[in-house]
């Protein structure tokens, strides 16, 4: 895992906000269920997260607890990125559409890493 850019400290989740804005922070549209696992490019399968959040979701070192829609990095993340540890275990933002949590279980319910 490489940071890359400014990212600031904006909270993942949740539309685009001002602080996104003062740090330069780099947000991306990621996929709950990928494309390759039949996910679609609709917005119920979409969450704002900021650029490396995004990275690291996608390559399993990042997940979203269904039920209680708090995010957790893996250990190993944390030990290497002081910026994280204040978004550990934290509620997402509210969005401006509902997330589905059936969508993030699949993630959840992969992790071999302690939750």
């Amino acid at each position: 895992y490489t940071r890359q850019g400014n990212h600031g400290s904006q909270v993942e989740g949740g539309e685009k906000d001002d602080q996104q804005e003062k740090t330069k922070c780099r947000g991306e549209a990621a996929h709950l269920i990928e494309h390759h696992k039949a996910g679609s490019d609709h917005w119920s399968n979409g969450l704002w997260l900021r650029a490396d959040i995004h990275r690291l979701y996608d390559n399993g070192l990042c997940v979203i607890n269904p039920s209680t829609l708090t995010i957790h990095f893996h250990p190993t993340i944390l030990a290497k990125d002081d910026d994280l540890i204040a978004y550990e275990a934290r509620p997402i933002l509210p969005t401006r559409k509902p997330v589905n949590p059936a969508w993030l279980k699949s993630r959840w319910d992969e992790l071999t890493w302690p939750k």
